[in-house]
């Protein structure tokens, strides 16, 4: 039984004393497919911008007056006021222009914006490509200003000349002082007269007698149309100083008369067109003028009848001479005498 248990004892010690038992087999992992490879992406070219092309710079039309003095207007149309003068040659910059053409809006050296008569400026460049400018509005026709009476105390001088004539010309002689040239317009003599010409349409000029310079007198002459609309307007200009300041007294065929100043360029009416259809010989018929200027007291005459009376020192001195003005139509033919 001892040695039973002996052996027992042994053999668990043996048992013991064994090695291990190996480990219980576990199943190997199962493999993972890769994941598919995934393509590379091929490199593209970076899209460039299509250039958009710049749009080809309008030339900016240009206009340069072709006649001796250029009336700029606020709008397009002679119903407008004069804003000032310009002299031949100035250059100008077209911005607008009417519908048709006739009339272009300009800007001056000097930023200053006004309207064109087409006719008076050469242009150079593309005017079509210039918008149409729209026009302010026209203005409300004033009434005729009163001529101011004189002091209660002033008479109107007899229109007499005084002893001691300052200038007397009849005409007959081209060398006598009185300019003879074509340019733009055109003064000449002929049969004993003095004639002035014009052929655009909306154009005033004056012509004095150079080199003597008046401050009071009385100056008068014979004013005919030759040729031209019935609508012009004629007569004398005096207290000259260039072409930008003169006062300027004139008839029209259609029997009215005015009397404005020019001033630095910007014409000015002292009185406003009036009809004398009862004074004035109409259409090609000879009209007598006469001014009479003492200070700043102006009175004129027609065919011997007072039809203004005002009183103005604008002007001291200066020449003196005629004045031819056409309008909507073109031409103008005038003789003094």
């Amino acid at each position: 039984m001892k040695r039973a248990l002996l052996v027992l004892l042994v053999l668990i010690i043996v048992a013991g004393c064994g090695p291990a038992p190996p480990p219980e087999p576990t199943a190997p992992p199962m493999p993972t497919s890769p994941p598919p490879p995934t393509d590379t992406p091929m490199p593209t070219d970076t899209p460039v911008p299509t250039p958009v092309p710049s749009p080809t710079p309008i030339s900016q039309p240009e206009a340069v007056v072709a006649v001796d003095l250029l009336n700029l207007r606020a709008g397009p149309g002679t119903n407008y006021d004069i804003l000032t003068m310009m002299e031949e040659g100035t250059r100008l910059n077209v911005v607008g222009r009417t519908e048709a053409n006739g009339w272009l809006k300009v800007v001056t050296a000097d930023g200053r914006e006004g309207w064109a008569f087409a006719e008076m400026v050469t242009v150079s460049g593309d005017l079509g490509a210039i918008a149409v400018a729209q026009a302010p509005a026209a203005p409300t026709p004033l009434p005729s200003p009163t001529p101011e009476a004189p002091p209660a105390t002033t008479e109107p001088p007899t229109p007499t000349p005084k002893p001691g004539v300052l200038l007397e010309d009849d005409f007959s002689d081209p060398a006598s002082g009185w300019r003879d040239h074509n340019d733009g317009h055109k003064w000449w003599h002929e049969n004993g007269e003095f004639h002035g010409l014009v052929e655009g349409a909306y154009y005033l000029t004056w012509q004095g007698y150079p080199g003597k310079v008046f401050s009071d007198f009385v100056v008068e002459a014979d004013a005919r149309k030759v040729d031209g609309p019935n609508g012009a307007d004629y007569g004398l200009a005096f207290r000259i100083a260039g072409w930008n300041n003169a006062y300027v007294f004139n008839i029209s065929g259609d029997g009215n008369y005015t009397l404005f100043k020019v001033v630095d360029g910007k014409r000015s009416d002292l009185v406003g067109w009036t009809s004398a259809l009862d004074i004035i010989n109409r259409d090609n018929s000879t009209n007598h003028l006469l001014v009479v200027s003492q200070s700043s007291h102006i009175w004129c005459y027609i065919n011997g009848q007072l039809v203004a009376d005002v009183i103005d020192d604008s002007h001291a001195e200066g020449e003196i001479g005629f004045s031819i003005e056409s309008q909507e139509v073109s031409g103008l033919h005038v003789a003094f005498d």
